[in-house]
């Protein structure tokens, strides 16, 4: 599961892997958005952010348990 949220950068922030990390995570740190491109996200968010930065509508995902639950009502 992915949660992509919109955040603003403090002045001074420094990038840190939290004291309880996800067992996948390798690192953190901040890139300038010219950078997304050339970078491998999971799930292959790059465009969406791109698209969002440059002030189009960010689309939503839903989780597959979702659509199914929908097709069972």
């Amino acid at each position: 599961m992915g949660i992509t949220f919109e955040c603003v950068l403090k002045t001074g922030s420094v990038p840190e892997i939290p004291g309880n990390p996800d067992p996948n995570q390798t690192g953190v740190k901040w890139i300038p958005i010219s950078t997304l491109p050339s970078i491998q996200l999971y799930p292959e968010i790059n465009q969406d952010i791109m698209d969002y930065y440059a002030g189009k509508k960010y689309r939503n995902y839903v989780e597959e348990h979702e659509i199914q639950l929908e097709k069972l009502r």
